[in-house]
């Protein structure tokens, strides 16, 4: 699979099992017009939403990384 099919698939399973998301890492800077070569696909997603780790570890044929960035849920915006 190439980088945009690898991102249609993620997202239709993002949608289809209900998770929320963001797009993040070099992919998101090209909405903003500035571009850089990138080799991945940096999605943030709430660790604590229905399915998450179940849906990360059973996608076959895509390898990812998973981190978990924020474990404190309050935010001082």
């Amino acid at each position: 699979m190439n980088l945009k099919e690898v991102l249609k698939t993620l997202i239709v399973r993002f949608h289809h099992n209900k998770i929320d998301f963001a797009l993040s890492g070099g992919l998101s800077l090209s909405t903003m017009g500035i571009f850089r070569f990138t080799k991945d696909i940096d999605f943030i997603v709430d660790e604590g939403s229905n399915n998450v780790k179940s849906f990360i570890f059973n996608h076959e044929g895509i390898r990812y990384e998973y981190d978990t960035i924020v474990k404190n849920k309050t935010c001082y915006c």
